[in-house]
């Protein structure tokens, strides 16, 4: 009885296993390489965690696979002690991730819709909102690379072929990217003569990037820092769903935990014969 639901555990660890792997590969870190990719230029390491920690599940989730279903008492219990360790190792790791995704999506949302427009517009908070350490950091360094990248890029020109007419543009819905560089701020009031073409005012608005604005197509306004708030902004939208994807995968791992360690203590049955002769052999003792 009991080498069958040791059997019957392992599989169920393997398919544990596999569905976490799967959450995590092709759905979290699906879903957030998408949401960055809006913004050009621009990557965070966490999608490649995402891969290797999916692997790492699956090699694990075989491994414990394999010591169930050849399950012997006393010799190789020390085995599968190492592959909870790696487990509870890498549930750490999950709910690591979750909790930064979480920070991400926590961002305080730097966006506003414009007036007279269906866009809207990203400014940096000047308190930070919520903006990690680390992704300031990143944004800060990163930032001329960033430019570099953009600049000799076509992303922005994509804007004055889609949409040739004013209206059409102000009737337009950008991305945070497409909004924060692409354009100038819409309190700068320039003439619009196409999306990454416009006349300025004499005397700019009072926002800060109106006098970084430049018609030249390398630059536009990617020095401007609404472009970094539509950096920011992006990041904020691409770890929203990437976090409930891995509190999922943390209830299917530790549901898995649980049914090992249950499936560990049960104690395997002696067989009839042994029983018998047992019994006989206790019987044989008292006369």
């Amino acid at each position: 009885m009991a080498g069958r639901t040791h059997k019957v555990t392992g599989f169920i660890i393997l398919l544990g296993g596999i569905i976490s792997a799967f959450i995590i590969i092709f759905l979290a870190r699906t879903r957030l390489e998408s949401k960055i990719d809006q913004f050009p230029c621009f990557h965070i390491s966490q999608s490649s965690q995402l891969f290797f920690l999916g692997a790492l599940i699956v090699a694990a989730s075989v491994i414990g696979c394999v010591l169930f279903c050849c399950y012997k008492k006393g010799m190789i219990e020390w085995l599968l002690l190492a592959y909870w360790v790696s487990m509870i190792l890498l549930i750490i790791w999950v709910a690591c991730l979750g909790f930064f995704m979480y920070k991400l999506s926590a961002i305080k949302d730097s966006g506003a819709v414009a007036t007279s427009r269906t866009y809207s517009e990203y400014h940096l908070n000047v308190d930070g909102g919520g903006i990690p350490g680390w992704l300031r950091r990143q944004v800060t360094n990163e930032w001329d690379s960033v430019v570099g990248c953009l600049g000799s890029s076509d992303n922005c020109a994509v804007l004055s072929q889609k949409y040739p007419m004013a209206q059409d543009f102000f009737n337009a819905t950008l991305t945070p990217f497409q909004s924060g560089c692409c354009k100038p701020p819409t309190p700068c009031e320039f003439q619009f003569v196409n999306a990454t073409n416009w006349i300025a005012e004499i005397n700019p608005g009072a926002d800060g990037d109106c006098a970084k604005w430049s018609n030249t197509q390398t630059q536009l306004c990617y020095t401007c820092d609404s472009c970094k708030a539509g950096l920011v902004a992006t990041v904020r939208g691409a770890a929203n769903d990437p976090f409930h994807f891995l509190l999922l995968a943390l209830v299917v791992l530790n549901g898995v935990i649980v049914l090992g360690v249950i499936s560990a203590c049960v104690k395997p049955k002696k067989p009839k014969a042994e029983n018998d002769l047992h019994d006989k052999h206790s019987k044989g003792n008292a006369t």
